[in-house]
C-alpha cells in the first residue's frame, strides 16, 4: 500500500503540474490574443501586384518606418493586381471581395496607394467615423476623390520630378534647347502625369508633341511616328500598359521598356526607376519608398493622437532619384555630368 500510495501521489503531482503548465499556456495565449486584438490595425491597399517593383518599394518604405516605431500595430497589405489581371477577370467582383475583407478586418487606418486605388476604393470610405483614411502616391488633386483636410482625409501627394528633368536636359547635348515628345497610357495615372507635364515651365526646351495612348500597339505607332520629330521622349508610367484594344491583358513592363529603348529615335527618359532597371538608359523618379514611409508616418501620428486632427497635414513627396544604365547611354553617345552618375550610384540605381 505504501508503494502504491507513493505512485498515486506521484501521479497526482505530475497531473497537477501539467494542469498548471496548461493553464499558464492558455492564459498566455489569451493575453497574447487580447494584446493583438487591442493593437491598432492598419490596412494598406495597392493597385498593383505584390511582385511589382513599385508596390514592393512602397512596402519597403512602410517596413522601414515600422522597424523604428514604438507604437505596436498590426499592418496588413492587400493587392488589387491591376497589372496582372487576366482578360476574364471581373473587376467588380475583385472590389467586392476587397470591401468584404475591409469590413471583416475593421481597420483603424486604411492606406490607399495611388490614384487607381483611391478611385476604385478609397473615395467610398470618406467620413468613416471608425476608420481614418490616408492616401499616398496621389497625382490628381485630392478633391477629385472627395478628400480634404477639413474633411479629415490626409495623405501624400506625388509630383513627377519635372524641375530636375529640366535641369538634366540643360546638361545633355552641349546644353542646346531640346524638342520634347511625351507618351503615356490613357488611365488615371497617365492623365495626372500629363497634366503636370503640360503645366510645367520647360524653360528653353519645347514640347512639340504629346499623347496618351490606349494600348501598346498605339504606343508603338506614336513612338515610330509623331515622336520622331523630337530630341527627347519622356516616357510616363508604364506598369499597366494594355497589350491590345481588347480585354485587360497587360503587356510586360520589361517588354514595353526594351521596345521603346530600342526603337525610339529620340532619347527616352523615364519617370520611374523601373524604366532603367528593365533596360532603359535614363530616368528621374520619385522614390516610392518615400511615399510608403511618409504615409505610414501620418498613420502613426493619427494613432498617437486620434482626436487631434488639427496637428495632421498632407505632404508632397519632394525627393527624387536619378537612374542610369551606362551601356545604353554610351550607345546613344550621351555623356552625363559626373554628378548625375554619382547620384545614381548613391541611390543604388547605376547599372553598367
Amino acid at each position: 500500500m505504501g508503494l502504491d500510495g507513493d505512485r498515486m501521489n506521484s501521479s497526482t503531482k505530475a497531473r497537477a503540474t501539467w494542469l498548471m503548465i496548461l493553464g499558464f499556456l492558455m492564459s498566455t495565449l489569451l493575453l497574447l490574443t487580447l494584446f493583438n486584438s487591442a493593437k491598432p490595425r492598419i490596412l494598406v491597399v495597392h493597385s498593383l501586384s505584390k511582385e511589382s517593383s513599385w508596390a514592393s518599394a512602397i512596402d519597403k518604405g512602410i517596413s522601414r518606418v515600422l522597424s523604428t516605431n514604438r507604437l505596436p500595430a498590426t499592418v496588413t497589405r492587400e493587392y488589387l493586381n491591376l497589372d496582372i489581371l487576366s482578360q476574364e477577370a471581373d473587376l467588380d467582383r475583385v472590389m467586392k471581395e476587397v470591401r468584404r475583407k475591409i469590413k471583416a478586418m475593421d481597420p483603424h487606418i486604411l492606406v490607399t496607394v495611388d490614384d487607381e486605388t483611391n478611385h476604385l476604393l478609397g473615395r467610398h470610405y470618406v467620413d468613416q467615423n471608425r476608420m481614418q483614411l490616408v492616401y499616398t502616391g496621389l497625382m490628381h488633386d485630392p478633391g477629385r476623390y472627395g478628400y480634404s483636410e477639413d474633411g479629415g482625409v490626409f495623405g501624400v501627394r506625388e509630383h513627377t520630378p519635372l524641375a530636375p528633368l529640366t535641369a538634366l536636359l540643360d546638361e545633355i547635348g552641349r546644353g542646346e534647347p531640346k524638342r520634347i515628345a511625351v507618351v503615356g497610357i490613357d488611365d488615371l495615372t497617365g492623365t495626372a502625369e500629363m497634366k503636370q507635364v503640360l503645366a510645367h515651365d520647360w524653360g528653353r526646351h519645347r514640347l512639340v508633341t504629346h499623347a496618351l495612348v490606349p494600348h501598346f500597339e498605339a504606343w508603338k505607332q506614336y513612338v515610330l511616328g509623331p515622336a520622331k520629330q523630337a530630341d527627347v521622349l519622356l516616357v510616363l508610367t508604364i506598369d499597366k500598359v494594355p497589350a491590345g484594344d481588347v480585354g485587360m491583358v497587360m503587356a510586360r513592363e520589361s517588354e514595353v521598356t526594351l521596345w521603346t529603348e530600342t526603337h525610339s529615335a529620340p532619347l527616352p527618359i523615364g519617370v520611374r526607376h523601373s524604366f532603367v532597371r528593365m533596360g532603359g538608359g535614363l530616368a528621374a523618379s520619385v522614390p516610392p519608398d518615400e511615399l510608403g514611409g511618409l504615409a505610414i508616418q501620418i498613420a502613426f501620428e493619427h494613432l498617437a493622437k486620434p482626436n487631434a486632427q488639427q496637428g495632421l497635414k498632407s505632404v508632397t513627396a519632394t525627393a527624387f532619384d536619378i537612374s542610369v544604365r551606362q551601356s545604353v547611354l554610351r550607345k546613344r553617345q550621351i555623356e552625363l555630368p559626373e554628378i548625375y552618375v554619382q547620384a545614381a550610384r548613391a541611390a543604388g540605381h547605376l547599372y553598367p
